[in-house]
């Protein structure tokens, strides 16, 4: 169940960098995302990923594609967004999600989100915090379309 809800808040969270033009620098970027659920102590990943001109363009291109069983609400402002949706996961279960996401500038984005999932009658909340930096135009050994995750 966590990694659904991580799946969906990843995905709603690359979503940021949705526009016509990039608002963020071209090259290497490192995510780090700390998810709590109020059980333990929240988990933190890093990854690291490469964004170019043509990757962007993908992005952007499935990102703007509905996801499945979902009703999503987004509004923009000045330098982000706001989000608030529902999905109906298979086996009757449900999750409702909302959040923000702001660009600052051309090399950092701030993103939180809070989630509730229903499964066969029970409820689990989530909640992510992810902040993404620039590190450089050159990506290295790290491909577009395979970013290194690193779990601590």
């Amino acid at each position: 169940m966590r990694s659904i809800g991580i799946t969906v808040v990843v995905a709603i969270g690359s979503a940021t960098l949705l526009a016509q033009s990039a608002p963020v620098k071209m090259g290497l970027w490192e995510k780090t995302v700390v998810t709590s659920n109020g059980e333990g102590s929240p988990s933190t990943m890093k990854a690291k990923s490469c964004i170019t001109p043509n990757a962007w363009q993908q992005m952007v291109a499935n990102e703007s594609k509905p996801h499945e069983g979902c009703t999503m609400n987004t509004v923009k402002n000045a330098n982000g967004y706001t989000f608030n949706g529902t999905c109906n996961i298979a086996h009757g279960s449900s999750l409702v999600i909302s959040g923000s996401s702001a660009i600052e500038d051309s090399e950092h984005i701030v993103s939180q989100s809070h989630s509730t999932t229903t499964m066969n009658g029970k409820t689990r909340k989530m909640d992510v915090q992810s902040t993404s930096r620039f590190l450089g135009s050159s990506c290295g050994s790290i491909k577009p379309d395979a970013p290194e995750i690193e779990n601590q």
